[in-house]
């Protein structure tokens, strides 16, 4: 074999192991078990996990500072109706559920935008088992937005209303794959189970509201990256990675390597609609790191008194709350 032919197959072989070293870097987190004791123990211990994020997001071409707040918590769902069980004699069928609701606030110039995406996850969440339900609303002074995906079959049934023209009103139906929301209740149920390589995604719901982009499945690649240091040098990570090759956008989401997978920050990059002083489009990141967590009934704390609950989360008191 001849020197210039040798060099060739080195640099393919090189290449390929790159990639598929990239795929798998790191080695595949140890799930604990779906069925073990310190799972059931903390996810099914009658209360939610509710964890405050600092948020940087980008609209108009600039970063706005704001609140994200993931509050994480299992539930029994009507696998028909996709609702949650409250009363009535108990069916068999229930399915049990991890519930995540994503609250995100922040203001651009004079005006707030209040989103909320909720996705609804079977315990046995996989690339076989899709979410049933996600639901995702914003609202701005301009006016509002509501979608809500259910899993019908081997599809998700789309139902978008919105006050924008290019969005508008539509029913539609598309094919159930991977959704950019489950990333985060597959990472914390059976992080081992997150999709690897050349992927079928549907992007994050509040993206395609505010970016006014289709729902509906797109080519990705999915990677792990290395993770960089955490300030908890206690705390191994992973930093898991989906690059969109139909859209102008990457997403980036660290978690703890160890149960509960706990959610440490992520990094949404995009093209933006401003051109730099060249003309060419900008790509910004919107950003949204862990700074506070209390595992709490939340729901049984809804009195004047218990305001100054909202101070161990890192948010706001309202003037003349109690103290």
């Amino acid at each position: 074999m001849n020197f210039h032919l040798k060099k060739k197959l080195f640099i393919k072989v090189a290449a390929c192991t790159f990639f598929i070293c990239s795929i798998v870097w790191p080695p595949a987190v140890a799930d604990v078990g779906l069925s073990s004791k310190v799972f059931n123990d903390y996810w099914y211990s009658g209360k939610a996990e509710v964890t405050r994020y600092k948020l940087l997001q980008v609209r108009y071409g600039q970063h706005h500072e704001g609140d994200t707040v993931l509050i994480f918590v299992t539930e029994h769902m009507l696998p028909a109706l996709q609702v949650k069980y409250e009363h009535g004699p108990k069916p068999k069928n229930l399915t049990s559920i991890l519930k995540l609701n994503k609250t995100s606030k922040f203001e651009t110039g004079i005006y707030p935008y209040s989103t909320m995406t909720s996705i609804f996850s079977p315990i046995g969440l996989s690339a076989k088992n899709r979410s049933l339900k996600l639901t995702q609303s914003t609202q701005e002074w301009c006016g509002q937005q509501f979608m809500q995906l259910n899993l019908r079959g081997d599809s998700f049934a789309v139902s978008s209303r919105s006050y924008f023209q290019d969005l508008a009103d539509s029913d539609l139906k598309i094919r159930a794959t991977f959704l950019e929301d489950e990333i985060f209740t597959q990472i914390r149920l059976a992080p081992s189970q997150l999709p690897l390589g050349e992927i079928d995604i549907i992007p994050g719901a509040q993206y395609a509201q505010l970016f006014h982009k289709p729902m509906q499945p797109y080519r990705a690649t999915a990677t792990y990256i290395p993770a960089g240091n955490h300030h908890d040098a206690a705390i191994k990570t992973r930093c898991y990675q989906v690059t969109y090759k139909e859209l102008p956008r990457i997403f980036t989401v660290t978690f703890a390597a160890h149960f509960p997978y706990g959610i440490i920050k992520w990094e949404e990059k995009q093209q933006t609609a401003q051109k730099d002083e060249r003309g060419n489009f900008m790509w910004m990141s919107s950003t949204a790191t862990r700074t506070h967590e209390v595992r709490t009934d939340y729901w049984r704390h809804h009195h004047q008194k218990d305001a100054p609950l909202r101070l161990q989360l890192g948010l706001p008191l309202r003037k003349g709350a109690s103290q």
